[in-house]
């Protein structure tokens, strides 16, 4: 025998190995001890399952326990829906309260900076007012020295 020939017997002898343990895997993948959930094949390869009545308990509780978890967070909210109602119904009267403040501010910011204006106006008028005095007295002052 060859080195060929030793893999190849080798590989004959791994597929009856395979060929072997593929014929385990199609026994039953559970045998039932005190388990609560058998599972039993049939010759189709289909699973069954049955449940012990403890099993049918705890189900029935688990489900309970998850509508009063539900029963509970919508309670929960509730109180939270009303709360950020009323909270919304405050931010919302503020925001309008400020808004009137802020109309109102810059209203009186239009009218200070008419006078503003209105002032400038006038504070140039007398400022040329008062160029033109200056000029006078000095004139007037002039003469009154020239004839001293």
């Amino acid at each position: 025998m060859g080195r060929k020939d030793v893999r190849d017997s080798e590989q004959q002898g791994t597929t009856t190995e395979s060929a072997e343990a593929g014929k385990e895997n199609r026994a039953p993948l559970h045998k039932p001890q005190d388990g609560c959930t058998q599972t039993h094949r049939t010759e189709s390869m289909s699973i069954k399952k049955e449940q012990c009545e403890e099993c049918v308990k705890l189900n029935e509780q688990i489900v309970s326990l998850k509508n009063h978890v539900k029963t509970l967070q919508s309670s929960d909210q509730a109180p939270n829906d009303q709360k950020n109602e009323r909270m919304e119904k405050e931010l919302t009267e503020k925001c309008a309260i400020q808004k009137a403040i802020g109309a109102k501010l810059q209203k009186e910011l239009v009218e200070a900076r008419s006078k503003n204006d209105e002032l400038r106006k006038a504070l140039h008028v007398l400022d040329e007012q008062c160029d033109k005095l200056m000029v006078i007295f000095i004139a007037h002052c002039e003469i009154s020295l020239r004839n001293y």
